[in-house]
């Protein structure tokens, strides 16, 4: 996702603390947790937004388990699928951060929502990969 070069790991994820606190502006993306990792020269941190969540919850539906339907929130079932994570390691003085791509983690945890569901949606995982790199950026700057 991006390198910061010569910054301390704890400079990095100081400002990613500060700057992924406040919610991002369509799907509310927001740090949940910071988790660091000093055996590793790691800290994760845990992205998470509550209109992205219920978007997908309401995408997928009951997916593939007719049992859910009658469920309020059948798609609640997919709820390991989130927080996304923010990996931030450190080496020779500088900083990267990495994620797993959006897109892959949908097709992943959401694949039972049927690839018509998934056409219909094809901007969602662009727009929060757009949105968490530019929170990112922001935070650094």
């Amino acid at each position: 996702m991006q390198t910061v070069k010569k910054a301390t790991l704890i400079e990095v994820a100081e400002k990613l603390k500060k700057g992924l606190a406040t919610p991002g502006r369509e799907w509310g993306l927001h740090a949940i947790y910071a988790l660091a990792l000093p055996a590793a020269n790691a800290v994760v941190f845990g992205i998470a937004g509550d209109k992205m969540e219920a978007k997908s919850y309401d995408i997928v539906g009951a997916g593939d388990d007719d049992s859910r339907d009658d469920y309020q929130c059948a798609g609640l079932a997919h709820a390991a699928a989130y927080p996304f994570k923010l990996v931030l390691t450190e080496e020779n003085g500088n900083v990267t951060i990495k994620m797993v791509a959006s897109m892959f983690r949908m097709k992943i945890f959401f694949e039972d929502a049927g690839k018509w569901a998934f056409m219909k949606n094809m901007t969602m995982p662009g727009s929060l990969n757009d949105e968490l790199e530019e929170m990112v950026k922001n935070s650094l700057h």
